[in-house]
């Protein structure tokens, strides 16, 4: 099964709205979220926010108290929330709108991957689709395929935007460690911390992209003055940029303003625009 997470660079950016177009002509998938999503008000900015919409047959992994109106239960998952009760997956038997809420660690993602592989071949999945925030950057560890998304709700200014595109794409280029003859200096992360203590006459292995918690930003500088590899990284990455400012409920960006500073043919990564 092909892995897809969704990374929204800031609240309101419009990664449900891209994800709701991205599964429309999607089936034989399972949905979760690292995090709350779907949810009909944003917490923090009190905007109303587009409700992730499913189609019939495709599964849910959600929480109880949110389980989905028009959906069956397929099997109960060994994590429970306090305030959300047990992890659920449920198939749809009509489409609907659904609030998903799901694992929040790397060993709960790990729980809802086995429970998935059991049911499979039986519900004919093909496909996991896993949103995630800025903050959320777990799917990095698992995914075959990311997308970013970013627009003038994360910043008005468009050379932050670039700077930080050029940082998702340093990420994107750090290389896979394959020199048995050294043995790489392993790290758990790098942070804002840590970064003092590097020696750039080493060599340091991350186990995966998610590892990386800083400013996207400082990445390119970083990299630049340090050698570093990572254990495994996702395959695909793709730069969703959106136009619309959900803040002043206008189009303040044009997209293709800031591709045109990418040289595309030359980068392991794609640009898809949202206007």
């Amino acid at each position: 099964m092909k892995i897809t997470g969704f990374i929204g660079l800031c609240k309101n950016v419009g990664k449900t709205t891209y994800l709701n177009k991205y599964i429309q002509d999607k089936n034989n998938y399972i949905i979760t979220s690292i995090g709350w999503d779907g949810e009909a008000i944003d917490h923090i900015f009190g905007i109303k926010k587009p409700s992730i919409k499913v189609k019939e047959n495709n599964l849910v992994c959600t929480y109880s108290n949110l389980k989905p109106t028009n959906s069956i239960k397929i099997l109960s998952l060994p994590i429970e929330n306090q305030f959300l009760g047990k992890l659920e997956i449920y198939k749809m038997t009509k489409e609907d709108i659904v609030q998903i809420a799901g694992p929040s660690s790397i060993t709960q993602i790990k729980t809802f991957l086995s429970k998935v592989k059991e049911i499979k071949d039986k519900e004919k999945i093909e496909k996991i689709i896993i949103d995630g925030a800025a903050d959320r950057r777990i799917s990095l560890s698992i995914a075959n395929h990311v997308y970013y998304i970013i627009g003038p709700t994360f910043s008005q200014n468009p050379q932050k935007i670039i700077r930080t595109i050029q940082g998702i794409i340093q990420i994107s280029q750090i290389p896979i460690y394959s020199n048995n003859s050294q043995n790489p200096i392993p790290l758990s992360s790098i942070n804002e911390k840590n970064i003092k203590n590097l020696n750039k006459n080493d060599i340091y292995l991350l186990d995966n992209p998610s590892k990386i918690i800083i400013n996207y930003e400082l990445i390119p500088k970083i990299l630049q003055e340090y050698q570093i590899f990572h254990k495994s990284k996702p395959e695909k990455f793709t730069i969703v940029i959106n136009s619309f400012n959900a803040e002043t409920m206008s189009h303040t960006l044009n997209p293709n303003d800031i591709i045109k500073h990418f040289n595309q043919s030359n980068l392991p990564i794609n640009f898809i625009t949202l206007t």
